[in-house]
């Protein structure tokens, strides 16, 4: 669909700010108000010369506004991407081409400037996938109940956490946060001015509350709309050991008067596995959290590493620009090389899943019609197996600060059903991955004789992040 000859597509200027704060505040709830010093970082994160507007009759009718930013996918390299947060369209001017046609222009944009990734949080889940997106990480919205919450005898009760003022958190939960999103695939770096729009830009909403450990941090505000009853309302919370975790927790499901305790966390959080009482941490919501598109499909499948060698040919199908293509991918020793190729695809799918896997937390289910992909083969079975780790930093390996989701998939990728290794290797390599394999499944099994040995449990899962700087 083209853009209606009435409505303009053009750069941002200062002089659209008025207008484009309009807008926003009417797509997503907010009120037009907004602090000016919120606005003066906003416009540090987003300039406005990034911005683009569409114009119909001297109003601005459609927004969206992006930028550099650097994402931590599997693997030590993080990669910078483009962001885009603000998408909006007026509600008096929809199904007239405007969303398409900025959409248009960003991913020109975002090609000219060599960035394989475009990423962001959406607010609605229908809109993107035809823009070539697919939601790439996930999360659960839970309520736990604080009056019955026990922890077990054997959790981690480390102490160490210090009820901070806001000043004080903001001198130590950057560092936190950064050691936190080098470990996390999806997490983005996040700049001063993020930290001030998260830490003082709280939008008419009530005072936030910090939490803070040498290894971890925890935001939360209290929430009294409901009559007699009081809920602590976690933000954030980030940690970068197994003991800030549970120490940070208990201190939250601490909290004198409170009844409930409300936070976002992923499906590999430790924290139902810490209380007597597991189905207290009950799950309110389940949504996307960040989506992903590539714009370079051999760039952005090197950018990030691999949990198995392997030699596969992928077709991706972009019907909204000309990204896809076939595309032979190669892995050694986790790193990998991506070219066009003219080869039969070992699997087709469409760019939208690709976005969806990039990430891969998890290994897509088997059925082509669940995934959106076409053509299957032992290739595919490989290269699924390959996308779903590893999820940490190599160089984070044998550091302390080695999530300990991460332990518990490499155990869990050395479990059975595990693919061979792909039949092109030749046999001394194969014979020295075998080698590899066994040696690496008899290493854990020490590791794990000698941790129970201990009465310690060091392999847990872990939080999975909310961006919390992208919206559209």
């Amino acid at each position: 669909m083209a853009i209606e000859s009435e409505v303009t597509l053009r750069p941002a200027t200062e002089e659209d700010l008025p207008g484009i704060g309009l807008l926003l505040s009417n797509a997503f709830g907010a009120s037009p108000r907004e602090d000016p010093v919120v606005s003066a970082q906003r416009l540090k994160l987003f300039p406005i010369e990034r911005a683009l507007v569409a114009v119909a009759g001297g109003r601005v009718v459609g927004h969206t506004r992006d930028t550099t930013m650097t994402l931590t996918v599997p693997g030590p390299h993080p990669v910078e991407v483009c962001g885009v947060a603000g998408v909006a369209v007026a509600p008096t001017h929809r199904r007239r081409g405007i969303l398409r046609a900025m959409y248009t222009e960003l991913h020109e944009r975002t090609e000219a400037a060599g960035l394989p990734l475009t990423i962001f949080t959406a607010s609605s889940a229908t809109i993107y996938g035809r823009f070539g997106y697919g939601p790439c990480v996930v999360e659960n919205r839970v309520t736990i109940d604080r009056r019955f919450a026990e922890f077990r005898p054997t959790a981690p009760d480390p102490g160490g956490v210090t009820l901070s003022s806001l000043d004080d958190a903001i001198t130590v939960a950057p560092d936190i946060y950064d050691r936190w999103r080098r470990l996390v695939p999806g997490a983005q770096a996040r700049p001063h001015s993020a930290w001030l729009i998260q830490l003082v830009g709280s939008g008419g909403q009530a005072a936030l509350f910090a939490l803070t450990h040498p290894d971890g941090y925890a935001l939360y505000r209290y929430d009294t709309s409901a009559p007699r009853t009081l809920t602590a309302e976690v933000v954030e919370l980030r940690a970068v050991t197994a003991e800030a975790h549970a120490a940070l927790w208990r201190a939250l499901l601490g909290l004198d008067l409170v009844d409930t305790v409300t936070a976002t966390i992923g499906d590999d959080d430790p924290l139902p596995h810490l209380l007597t009482d597991s189905r207290l941490v009950r799950t309110v919501s389940r949504h996307d959290g960040l989506w992903a598109r590539p714009m370079d499909v051999p760039a952005a499948l090197s950018a990030r590493d691999y949990e198995t060698d392997l030699d596969v040919v992928v077709a991706v199908d972009d019907p909204f620009r000309h990204a896809g293509g076939t595309f032979a991918l190669r892995v050694r020793d986790g790193r990998a090389e991506c070219e066009p190729t003219t080869r039969a695809p070992d699997l087709e799918l469409g760019i939208d899943v690709l976005g969806s896997l990039y990430l891969a937390p998890t290994p897509p289910a088997p059925s082509p019609s669940r995934t959106g992909c076409g053509r299957r083969t032992p290739g595919s079975s490989r290269m699924w197996t390959a996308l779903s780790g590893p999820n940490a930093n190599r160089s984070s390996a044998g550091s302390s600060e080695l999530p300990p989701t991460a332990a518990a998939r490499q155990r869990h990728r050395l479990g059975p059903g595990r693919p061979s290794r792909p039949s092109t290797l030749p046999d001394s390599a194969a014979g020295r991955s075998r080698r590899s394999r066994a040696d690496r499944r008899s290493a854990r099994a020490g590791a794990g004789q000698h941790a129970r040995s201990q009465g310690k449990c060091r392999h847990l899962w872990w939080v999975r992040h909310r961006p919390g700087m992208l919206d559209t």
